[in-house]
């Protein structure tokens, strides 16, 4: 994430005067409340909850693989489809009529490059001024949609690549072709930079790594694929088990309680050092020694009780039109914790086909649930020893109602997404 910084007034009481550009940034207007958080000597100034920054966009929950780790192998009673154009097209005079385009992301619980009018997605998206990105398991993008995805103006590629050996990269999606999406990615990154003509802007590429017990040790050289492909983004994240099979795979379960992510009044702070190989033992130590751990100056614990869906003000949408305040909230599904199954029941804001984007964003009940997230009163399921509320997301021993996010891995840091 690059770093942006402005000056900014003091007037008088306190008062802050921002330079309209950084304003504009950050998506303020009068009225709003805002954020300022005081880390030691420096702030940070969240940006407003009011804003739609990122909408998320499921062109179809199809795929054409069976991965281990997804959430497919545990939805209930899911209905399967594609998004009709009438359903994209409101979405996109929603966009339209917001005061500032957010990023729009092509992604879900499917294979986006599966709906037939995809690349019409991407252009008409980049017609209404959003920033774009997609994201892909790799095995249907060969050149003539690589083609078509640069032709619409596409920023950003993300592909989904767990591997780069067929026993690491099959052990979590063992019906996925390996080297043809070795082929797909290597020829869409040289027609990207250097094949095609440079009139059009050069769309970035970004990796998507889940780490698992069977794969960690294709990180290295995943990574040392991502350096040579010049991918600008490298992302990995824990597996989000939504199976027993895949709750023994991960690689979160010590990591999850240590203090050294959580916030607390004992602080420790290490700096840069030669010695992470030779002192990995002693250093690997302290943080399990009870301290709040910060490493060159960043706040481990800065990752707690934050769910990065509401603070980078996100919606997300079905492929039927339905809104969900993030991904996880879209459909009923199963996932493990702790040992225990817990159901997950979906939470939606409305449908498009109902109401306006704007209308969808701005209603009561939305914008309560994300005020109500960002100050996290929620009981903390992830460390706690478990207990029958666990077993749902329906109620939590705080006595907070449907949707309880205590017991959410991404609000915690541990499982994330582009």
């Amino acid at each position: 994430m690059s770093r942006k910084a402005g000056k900014a007034r003091v007037l008088e009481r306190g008062r802050l005067e921002l330079p309209d550009t950084l304003a504009s940034e950050l998506g303020l207007e009068p009225g709003y409340e805002i954020t300022l958080e005081v880390l030691g000597n420096t702030g940070a100034l969240l940006k407003p909850f009011h804003c739609l920054a990122k909408l998320y966009i499921e062109p179809t929950n199809h795929c054409n693989l069976d991965c281990e780790m997804c959430m497919r192998k545990a939805w209930k009673d899911v209905s399967t489809g594609f998004m009709e154009w009438s359903t994209f097209e409101r979405i996109m005079e929603g966009v339209s009529s917001l005061p500032r385009p957010p990023i729009v992301f092509f992604g879900g619980y499917g294979e986006p490059l599966l709906h037939p009018q995809i690349l019409q997605m991407v252009e008409r998206a980049k017609e209404v001024g959003c920033q774009v990105e997609i994201v892909t398991n790799g095995t249907l993008l060969d050149r003539s949609v690589a083609v078509g995805l640069i032709t619409a103006r596409l920023d950003r590629l993300w592909v989904s690549l767990d591997g780069v050996t067929s026993k690491g990269y099959g052990s979590m999606r063992p019906s996925s072709p390996l080297e043809s999406v070795l082929e797909n990615i290597s020829t869409f990154r040289d027609l990207a930079t250097g094949f095609w003509p440079f009139a059009l802007p050069k769309p970035a590429m970004g990796i998507v790594f889940v780490a698992t017990k069977r794969n960690l040790k294709e990180l290295p050289q995943v990574a040392s694929l991502a350096s040579r492909l010049n991918v600008t983004e490298f992302l990995v994240t824990n597996v989000l088990p939504h199976t027993k099979e895949m709750e023994k795979e991960a690689l979160f379960a010590s990591g999850m309680r240590e203090v050294a992510f959580e916030p607390s009044i004992f602080k420790l702070s290490l700096p840069r050092m030669d010695t992470w190989e030779l002192g990995r033992p002693e250093l690997m130590s302290l943080f399990r020694s009870g301290f709040s751990v910060c490493l060159a100056g960043a706040d481990l614990s800065r990752a707690h009780n934050r769910c990065a869906f509401i603070e980078n003000g996100s919606l997300v949408m079905g492929w039927r039109g339905d809104a969900s305040p993030c991904l996880p909230l879209l459909y009923d599904h199963i996932q493990y914790l702790n040992g225990f199954q817990r159901n997950c029941r979906r939470f939606t804001l409305g449908n498009i086909e109902e109401m306006g984007l704007e209308e969808l964003w701005n209603q009561e009940v939305n914008l309560l649930f994300r005020k109500r997230v960002l100050e996290f009163p929620f009981s903390p399921c992830t460390v706690c020893g478990g207990c029958d509320m666990l077993e749902s997301n329906q109620e939590d021993c705080f006595g907070n109602e449907h949707p309880t996010c205590g017991a959410c891995l991404f609000a915690q840091g541990i499982v994330m997404c582009p």
